[in-house]
């Protein structure tokens, strides 16, 4: 995956369903995780490159926190 200010490109190996410009999705690393969408689709076979609109991104890190606070809130 390679990234930029507000956009994201990958390569889809797997051949799992098919992903259309629009379709939201959410990718994660290990520092952080994006929401957007893809904004366009390129087949090489038998790979897919797609490049995603971030709209969103979130620090693993700070979800993690987020998480534990809740969970700590949350009646037993």
């Amino acid at each position: 995956m390679s990234s930029g200010r507000g956009w994201a490109e990958l390569e889809l190996t797997d051949g799992g369903a098919p992903i259309s410009p629009g379709t939201p999705v959410g990718l994660q690393t290990s520092h952080t995780i994006y929401l957007g969408h893809v904004q366009h689709k390129e087949i090489q076979a038998p790979c897919s490159r797609l490049r995603v609109r971030v709209d969103h991104s979130l620090a693993v890190q700070d979800v993690c926190s987020i998480q534990n606070r809740w969970n700590q809130e949350q009646p037993a």
